[in-house]
């Protein structure tokens, strides 16, 4: 059974978070550090590129604190 999360509040400041999506025409990568990639082999793909059509990820943000959280799966 999925759980339906209602008020995400910020880390930062506490706040209710507004709720959205993140759009993206590429993947979502994460990686540990800085460094600039021309391919993506060794860091974690959040969320895959799509094919013919935008990423859609639910997301929530605080325009205060500029901080925009999103699951992934």
């Amino acid at each position: 059974m999925e759980r339906i999360i209602k008020d995400v509040n910020c880390p930062k400041c506490g706040q209710v978070m507004e709720e959205g999506y993140i759009h993206s025409r590429k993947q979502i990568l994460w990686s540990e550090d800085d460094k600039p990639r021309l391919f993506d082999f060794y860091d974690e793909n959040l969320v895959t590129m799509p094919i013919r059509r935008a990423n859609k990820v639910p997301a929530w943000r605080c325009k205060e604190c500029k901080i925009a959280i999103f699951r992934y799966e």
